[in-house]
């Protein structure tokens, strides 16, 4: 099971709002949009898409590359205000030798 992040109000991702506005906006139900990506390639059911629209389940970019593909969307249609907004309030990071630490 994957970890919850504690700065992420107990969700697995911050993207399951915005695609499910972009699914409502496209006009499909869950049951349509997973039978849409099983046909793409993604062998994904309606009960793991609401899991995915409720933070409930985390998501690769792969499968978020799916999604989009599938809606006729691109990568700047995620824009979410919601996601912004955590990370302009989490932690600021600071540059080490290795990489990025948070503070």
């Amino acid at each position: 099971m994957a970890k919850r992040a504690s700065n992420t109000g107990g969700k697995l991702n911050l993207l399951g709002d915005r695609i499910r506005d972009l699914r409502e906006g496209a006009g499909l139900g869950q049951a349509e949009l997973a039978r849409r990506l099983q046909i793409a390639g993604w062998d994904i059911d309606y009960p793991a898409l609401n899991k995915i629209e409720k933070g409930k389940r985390s998501l690769t970019d792969i499968e978020v590359g799916y999604i989009l593909h599938v809606l006729g969307k691109s990568w700047i249609d995620l824009d979410s205000i919601a996601v912004r907004a955590h990370f302009s309030t989490s932690p600021k990071s600071t540059v080490s030798k290795k990489g990025y630490l948070p503070n």
